[in-house]
């Protein structure tokens, strides 16, 4: 039976129908729909009304067994909205020909990519999944970045993808983002392609349209937009899994091995003139970081034991084997010092900015200008402070796998530099991440079932990295010939001098950022204390993540004195020792809070160790220590009586507990 044109375009009733009218006008409407091309203005039309009353936003913050679907959109779901949409963008659009079918068609399409969008936004924990089936039955995979965008943080499309099926899609957002801005410089000149402006909200009579020159600026700030949607996908698609896993992220990096390489050609893309709130490279950044993030399967960087290291063995491995991809790359230091200077524009670049700024400003009329300067200056502040400590994160990371993953002297000797830079006053703007999907929310325990993505404060992450580079220098007998070193050696970065390695590894050097990076530890546990004893989920979580950056920082300072036998800051050192045991308890209480009764019980065992090699111990330490026996006794027991979240393993097969 043909369809009924005759409802199109529709009437408001159609969407205010009572049911059963509701559903059976929104079946004759989507039917009549599906048997038109979608360059046929009738659909835009109807496409536009149906935007009109579909809300673009839901009614409010997502929250626990709330539905958010309202009656009409659930109605629309099922008359078939979702499969007539896909129809529409999966139509091959080289049969666009005529002027007026390339307006409506692509006009169409985008009406329908939004209209994907909207709903991606809407209901609860079984309305999402059902929605997410009837995407994926469509072929979700090969749209855009966009829809990919907002599927990652709405919907449990990351759980679904297979390893093989995200090396495709990040190899394409890197390459898209690495594109000769050239290539679509007359997107804006072509009378094929001008029909863009009105789908990006340009207005025809502004100053850009005034002349070539002034719209193939325009298009570069256009493309400079594509670039920045693309590695915030990209990122999107790696930072918000809730369950990671190092050898996912392995089979990934062995699909695609090129995607290193194009995310370290990320590192350096340079803001496209015109597009002043570019931060791009500052994005790839993330993206590193998270590519190589520390197995949730074991403890905080630089504490460990013997269960510990079972239990974490495999995940451990695939991380070297994925850091030994990323040293493999000719130039991975080099990036990750240009990288990191990026964050610290000189004069040079800052008048580059400035005339982005005047030249981007001026493609507008007053009325319409997009180019806000404060808010580009907050949004550089706040991409550059997470590209920071995005950098360190990976080079701290290195440090605890250094000789497995190819990591030479001279590499170490290059990142010095930025480490120390990161370890001296405190930056006024400083960064943290700390990250889930927004879909986390609508389940009740989400604090309890999900992994958060964190990465550390650049007050907490600079003297990690710091410390961790010289213990690795000190484990191979490297850190005291440089107090002596003369000439550059071999394959030193041309940022790196002789003199700057004695400089700052020199011995009342070292033992004065030890000491600053006690007081950086003494400052955030103070915080973390307070803020952990508030109502709020997410800053409880966030609490216990920052005393583990405390304990990576004070376990780096342990490690790094052990090792020199305190030659350089035995009384920092010592604090450190009475601080790690501290923040090891918190943890072990975030984890019991968690119910994560091994990890719980296998931090208070790190503790108890830490504790143990205290020489001088402080006053009132006696007390410390048998609350902490006490609770490790405790521990042993939840864990003894039922199977953790983490890996069903009985507590009888360590060693030493009392």
């Amino acid at each position: 039976m043909d369809a009924d044109l005759s409802i199109l375009p529709p009437d408001k009733e159609l969407f205010t129908a009572p049911e059963p009218q509701l559903s059976q006008g929104l079946s004759k409407f989507f039917e009549a729909l599906r048997s038109l091309p979608p360059d046929d203005k009738h659909i835009f039309e109807a496409v536009l009304a149906l935007a009109i009353h579909v809300p673009d936003e839901p009614d409010g913050e997502p929250r626990p067994n709330r539905t958010a679907l309202d009656p009409l959109a659930q109605a629309c779901i099922r008359a078939g909205m979702t499969e007539v949409m896909l129809q529409f963008i999966h139509f091959p659009d080289e049969e666009f020909v005529e002027a007026y079918s390339l307006y409506y068609g692509y006009m169409n399409q985008w009406q329908a990519w939004n209209s994907l969008l909207r709903l991606a936004r809407y209901g609860t924990i079984q309305e999402r999944e059902q929605y997410l089936d009837k995407l994926m039955d469509g072929g979700i995979i090969p749209l855009a970045a966009e829809v990919l965008g907002v599927l990652a943080s709405q919907t449990y499309l990351i759980k679904r993808l297979s390893s093989d099926t995200t090396a495709d899609i990040l190899r394409a957002l890197y390459t898209l983002a690495l594109q000769d801005p050239e290539a679509t410089s007359d997107q804006l000149r072509e009378p094929r392609t001008i029909f863009q402006q009105s789908m990006l909200r340009l207005d025809g009579n502004d100053p850009w349209n005034d002349d070539e020159h002034s719209r193939s600026l325009m298009s570069n700030r256009l493309f400079g937009q594509a670039q920045g949607a693309a590695l915030e996908t990209a990122r999107s698609l790696i930072v918000l899994n809730t369950q990671p896993s190092s050898r996912h992220y392995l089979d990934v990096l062995r699909q695609k091995p090129s995607i290193i390489d194009l995310l370290m050609d990320c590192l350096l893309i340079k803001p496209l003139h015109c597009h002043p709130e570019c931060t791009a490279a500052y994005a790839a950044s993330d993206n590193l970081a998270a590519l190589f993030r520390w197995p949730s399967s074991m403890l905080v960087p630089g504490i460990s034991t013997p269960a510990e290291q079972v239990l974490g063995g495999k995940d451990w491995k695939a991380l070297l084997q994925s850091l030994q991809l990323l040293t493999s790359h000719r130039d991975w230091t080099d990036n990750i010092i240009e990288a990191w200077m990026k964050t610290e524009p000189d004069v040079e670049d800052i008048e580059d900015m400035d005339r982005s700024i005047e030249d981007a400003h001026n493609l507008f009329s007053e009325e319409r200008s997009q180019i806000d300067e404060e808010e580009i200056d907050e949004d550089f502040k706040t991409a550059t402070g997470r590209a920071r400590i995005s950098l360190l994160r990976v080079v701290a990371t290195l440090t605890h796998g250094a000789d497995a993953a190819g990591v030479r002297n001279v590499d170490v000797y290059s990142l010095l530099p930025i480490a120390y830079r990161a370890s001296q006053q405190e930056r006024p703007f400083e960064e943290m991440i700390h990250e889930w999907p927004d879909w986390a929310e609508l389940e009740n325990s989400y604090e309890l079932e999900i992994e958060h993505y964190f990465v550390a404060p650049e007050s907490l992450l600079g003297p990690t990295a710091y410390t961790r580079l010289l213990t690795v220098l000190a484990q191979r007998n490297a850190l005291k010939s440089l107090h002596s070193l003369q000439k550059p050696p071999a394959g030193l970065s041309p940022t790196t001098s002789a003199a700057q390695l004695r400089q700052i590894t020199h011995p009342d050097v070292i033992s004065r950022l030890l000491t600053i990076a006690i007081i950086r530890v003494q400052g955030a546990m103070r915080k973390a204390e307070r803020v952990s004893e508030g109502d709020v989920p997410s800053i409880k979580i966030g609490a216990g993540l920052v005393f583990e950056a405390v304990a990576e920082l004070a376990a780096a300072v342990v490690a790094f004195d052990d090792l020199t036998g305190g030659e350089y800051a035995a009384e920092a050192a010592s604090a450190a020792r009475h601080y790690l045991v501290l923040a090891l308890q918190h943890i072990s209480e975030t984890a019991t809070r968690a119910r994560k009764y091994r990890r719980a019980y296998l931090y208070l065992v790190a503790a108890v160790e830490v504790g143990d090699s205290i020489k001088d111990r402080r006053a009132g330490w006696t007390d410390v220590e048998g609350k902490l026996k006490k609770q490790l006794r405790q521990a042993k027991r939840a864990f003894e009586a039922q199977a953790n979240t983490d890996i069903d393993i009985r507590c009888d097969v360590f060693d030493g507990t009392p």
